[in-house]
């Protein structure tokens, strides 16, 4: 049974941000029957600086029936809490639900960097290759793309693209031979059972 952490800026209750909540909270329902989800969010919805109602902070709670969750307030989020986390819970793959975020993927990536972690890494950028979220984000752009190519020979990083104009995407911005895959079932468990999980084409693109 694998030990998987997930790195996502926000999660239910949160609804802001839909777009990004749905298809992880989706894959994950669908795996967690044969593999351990460890879900990082943070204690807030988007926009929003009070937390979420009916959460526990700081502390583990179940969200399935082998997954647990780990609301986060934003001070709390930092490297050295982080990387406590990942020594506990020693994920054998860390899946990070965004591109763009501070405390949910540049600073996770740096300290993975630092730290050596040699694991598998899975990123879904979630539509912010978009050149409406792109755009103007250009300061976080060259910082994750300095963070993938220092990182890249270092551990083996896969994207979780949406769909086949996200593949195009990735594969614009990182490179052709940027590992790409649209069902991460098949990335993260190749074994799993047909029953497991909703089939969807999707081996990884090479």
């Amino acid at each position: 049974m694998k030990r998987i952490l997930v790195l996502t800026e926000w999660f239910y209750p949160a609804f802001k941000a839909e777009a990004l909540i749905s298809p992880c909270s989706k894959f994950i329902h669908e795996l967690s029957p044969h593999h351990c989800f460890y879900v990082l969010t943070s204690d807030h919805d988007k926009g929003d600086k009070t937390p979420l109602t009916g959460i526990v902070t700081n502390q583990w709670t179940n969200l399935t029936h082998k997954s647990v969750i780990r609301y986060v307030p934003g001070k709390n989020m930092n490297a050295a809490g982080l990387k406590q986390i990942i020594r506990k819970i020693n994920p054998h793959a860390i899946y990070i639900n965004t591109m763009l975020s501070l405390r949910f993927s540049l600073m996770p990536l740096y300290l993975l960097q630092k730290t050596g972690f040699t694991g598998k890494i899975i990123i879904a950028p979630g539509g912010t290759l978009q050149q409406r979220h792109f755009g103007v984000n250009a300061l976080k752009k060259s910082a994750f793309t300095f963070l993938h190519a220092r990182f890249r020979s270092q551990s083996a990083i896969y994207f979780h693209a949406r769909d086949e104009q996200e593949v195009f995407l990735i594969k614009k911005y990182f490179g052709q031979n940027t590992p790409v895959t649209l069902a991460v079932r098949e990335l993260l468990f190749p074994c799993i059972p047909e029953k497991a999980s909703k089939r969807v084409s999707g081996k990884v693109l090479q």
